[in-house]
């Protein structure tokens, strides 16, 4: 009885090292079991990828926000209106780096911030608003 128990365990082993040493040589082709399995493994992968924080482009900004009342203005109008919680302004170069996901948001990021008085990269805001940006 111990005999076959021992060939099964020997045969198995040697079906498991089979299987790991063939797929590393180059002319091995993958079943479409293998293929299936890899590809539910590579799906998964981008699923996370897709909703992770690093997919997020964390993008930087040339402002002219120069005033501690003015940073907190920006920050709670993009937290107010646009939801948006991971502002940082440094005011003394200007910089103002935001998580955005898409074009459309830095538009309206943009129309948010000139209208608070404040230029935007290349976008000038209204003077009559710009007096009042650091009051």
């Amino acid at each position: 009885m111990r005999i076959p128990v021992l060939l099964v365990l020997v045969l198995m082993l040697g079906e498991m090292a089979f299987a790991q040493s063939r797929s590393e040589r180059p002319d091995y082709k993958p079943t479409a079991r293998e293929m299936a399995e890899r590809l539910k493994r590579i799906e998964a992968a981008e699923a996370k990828r897709k909703i992770s924080p690093s997919n997020v482009n964390v993008t930087e900004i040339k402002t002219n926000i120069n005033c501690e009342a003015g940073k907190k203005r920006v920050e709670e109008a993009l937290s107010q209106d646009m939801n948006l919680n991971n502002v940082k302004i440094n005011i003394h170069t200007g910089a103002l780096k935001v998580s955005l996901s898409d074009q459309d948001r830095y538009d309206h990021l943009i129309k948010v911030i000139n209208d608070l008085g404040f230029n935007v990269d290349q976008y000038i805001a209204d003077p009559a608003k710009a007096e009042k940006a650091c009051k």
